[in-house]
């Protein structure tokens, strides 16, 4: 998976109405369409098994004889969620916090053309925030950005991606790039891989690496990625757990099949494609690519599978009258009639689907609907509630139903392809233009679905008494896929977890002896995924039945309280003698230092200060936990930062001897030092002299 676009600052100056945005330089005439200058850029990225969390620092200069105000913007994963955000003025970090209401739409040039150009790089998930305060001429701006992330997950590989790769907007891009990155997993890492030359892997175990970059005046050229290869064993389940503040015990499951779904015995499967060919699939990257796609699935299906291939705009055609096995000579008669597929016509999605239905057969076949369109119902029955109610009780032989969209939400029923897989037990898959190309999406989910491994599971806690678990709904796990499970539990201890579902027809159980550990405080991360779990279901049932009252307050209590940016939320500062939002919870956001710290940590002065070689950082925690220090300048970069695992409470202390991580002489100056106690911060400014 690939993000577009690299960071940028889009700003518009105050002594006039031209535009300009950070990274590089366009027409300084007008001032229309200007990039401020990126510095340098510092990030901290922190990967347990699936769940990334990456901070980003950045320095952006502006060169410009005349102050600006400006607009923050970044290309978040599709599956991100921005967690926190500030910036730094005159040595004060101001903290943006979440309030209810909507992000702004994004907004810049007055060209229509750079509009449309911007609007494609940020992607379907962009992130902004306006900047309250001026930005000096001849002055810098330091802006730090926190998001979380569920990495994808195939076949064993675990992959993150950072964009650095340039854009047409980048017309001098080259600064100084700061990279720390930690990984760390339950299961064994067979393999470790980072893209870029500039990048010191260092393996500590199989469970944990280090990647490093310290580059000055770094040119980049492509993105920023690392891919994990986890050890494949037989079917196993694993589970972390994290107890917060207030005594609420949490826990993540992941569980994961057999890899070698080759040589065991295969699922027999009768697989109905159902692609969309009307006018609108015309586009290079539509048609053309869903016929890649097509070819693909039609020439891996296993040899006791049976399929066809049902076309349609206003009109219905099937390859063969009914399902055919997946025999050579069918499967390159499927070859010739995909290759031939042209566009042209409407789009009848209701008698596309009831064909469907009526080319399952027997139970003795897991039967699979695959259905592809790119846009709404013109023909037939066009009424979505009567399209999914009727396709669903016309599902007598209880075949499970993928549907995917292609293209922009404009142009596509969103919630009725939800339904559609929602009610038939599948799932819902979106191929959006600046997203990873249909083909890819298709293939990957083929390899996938191609060979179930367990089908409609269910899990029993034993002893354990859990609740909130997401998701929910039907689920099945398949080969080279990974089943993962947010929730929460009373009581912890051992206990023996059944993992049941069916496999070729039979009940099958797997039973898992695991510890749901209380009073843990090393996984932090795992409340907030937690939250954004369950935001992910209620957006999902708004998405299904519409905006509900409840619901939509729900989520906005849950982004409050975790500090997670959802469509009804955003970031925003709160102005001088303006109150807080109300009940904002933990909201844990980047720079906490006015909310109550995890029972009182505390940070000491350093000594000596001012220090010339050397000086002692020095604090307090209450109880076990990983703190973190990291250390800027007063431009904001970032040249120091180490994680110190903390065994018990007490006061623990720590020698800085004025360099970088890399052992790089710092000059003399004020540096502010940050003390992450968890999810809070507090800063401290100490004074070096030389």
């Amino acid at each position: 998976m690939k993000y577009l676009l690299s960071f940028f600052l889009l700003v518009t100056f105050v002594l006039g109405d031209g535009l300009f945005y950070g990274n590089a330089i366009d027409d300084t005439t007008d001032h229309t369409g200007t990039f401020l200058r990126l510095v340098s850029s510092d990030l901290v990225i922190d990967i347990n098994d699936q769940a990334g969390s990456t901070t980003i620092h950045q320095t952006f200069q502006n060169d410009y004889d005349y102050p600006s105000t400006g607009t923050y913007f970044f290309p978040l994963p599709y599956d991100g969620n921005a967690t926190g955000f500030a910036y730094l003025v005159d040595s004060t970090w101001i903290e943006a916090v979440i309030q209810p209401g909507e992000q702004d739409t994004v907004t810049g040039p007055s060209n229509p053309g750079q509009l449309n150009d911007l609007i494609a790089y940020l992607g379907s998930n962009p992130f902004m925030v306006a900047i309250t305060d001026t930005i000096p001429p001849q002055s810098s701006i330091v802006v730090q950005l926190q998001y979380m992330e569920l990495l994808p997950y195939n076949f064993g590989l675990v992959e993150y991606s950072y964009p650095l790769a340039p854009t047409p907007f980048d017309t001098q891009l080259q600064y100084d790039l700061s990279l720390q990155m930690s990984v760390f997993t339950q299961r064994d890492m067979d393999s470790i891989g980072v893209n870029i030359p500039e990048a010191v892997l260092t393996v500590q175990s199989s469970n944990h690496a280090e990647v490093s970059v310290d580059a000055d005046q770094y040119i980049p050229d492509i993105d920023f990625n690392v891919v994990m290869e986890l050890s494949q064993d037989e079917l196993g389940l694993w589970t972390m757990s994290y107890t917060d503040t207030s005594d609420t015990n949490f826990f993540l499951l992941f569980t994961e099949p057999d890899n070698d779904y080759e040589s065991a015995a295969v699922i027999p499967k009768n697989f109905v494609f159902i692609i969309d060919k009307s006018e609108s699939m015309r586009p290079d990257w539509k048609l053309p690519r869903v016929r890649i796609a097509a070819e693909y699935c039609v020439t891996h299906l296993n040899e006791n599978d049976y399929f066809n291939l049902i076309v349609y705009n206003h009109e219905i055609d099937s390859l063969f009258l009914t399902p055919v096995p997946a025999t050579e000579d069918n499967i390159s008669q499927a070859v010739v009639y995909i290759n031939e597929l042209e566009a042209g016509g409407s789009t009848n999605i209701y008698d596309a689907l009831m064909s469907g239905l009526n080319h399952t057969i027997s139970e003795e076949y897991l039967n699979m609907i695959v259905f592809l369109t790119d846009g709404l119902p013109f023909a037939g029955i066009t009424d979505p509630y009567e399209i999914w109610t009727d396709v669903t009780e016309a599902n007598v032989n209880q075949a499970t139903i993928f549907t995917f969209g292609v293209g922009d939400e404009d142009h596509i029923n969103l919630q009725l392809l939800e339904w559609i897989a929602y009610l038939n037990g599948g799932y819902f898959l979106w191929s959006q233009p600046d997203g990873p190309p249909v083909n890819e999406v298709i293939i990957n989910f083929f390899r996938r679905v191609s060979n179930p491994v367990l089908t409609n599971i269910s899990l029993d806690f034993g002893s354990i008494v859990t609740n909130e678990v997401y998701p929910e709904g039907t689920l099945h796990l398949f080969a080279g896929s990974q089943l993962l499970l947010a929730g929460q539990f009373e009581t912890g201890g051992l206990t023996t977890i059944g993992l049941s579902g069916s496999w070729l027809d039979a009940d099958t159980l797997y039973q898992f002896d695991v510890e749901f550990v209380e009073d843990d405080t090393a996984n932090t991360f795992i409340p907030r995924f937690w939250a954004k779990q369950k935001i992910d279901h209620l957006l999902r049932m708004i998405r299904l039945h519409g905006e509900n009252e409840d619901w939509v307050d729900e989520i906005i209590d849950l982004s409050m309280q975790y500090g997670i940016q959802t469509p009804y939320t955003h970031f925003g500062f709160i102005e001088p003698g303006e109150d807080p939002p109300d009940d904002p919870g933990d909201n844990l956001g980047i720079f906490d230092q006015n909310l109550t710290l995890p029972a009182l940590a505390e940070v000491y002065p350093n000594y000596p200060n001012p220090f010339n070689q050397e000086t002692t950082l020095r604090f307090y925690v209450p109880e076990p936990m990983i703190v973190t220090i990291r250390i800027f300048d007063l431009t904001g970069r970032l040249v120091w930062t180490q994680s110190i695992p903390v065994g018990r409470r007490g006061n623990y202390s720590i020698p800085w001897n004025g360099q970088t991580n890399m052992g790089i002489d710092l000059d003399t100056g004020i540096y502010l030092v940050q003390y992450q106690f968890r999810n809070h911060l507090m800063m401290q400014k100490v004074m070096m002299v030389k």
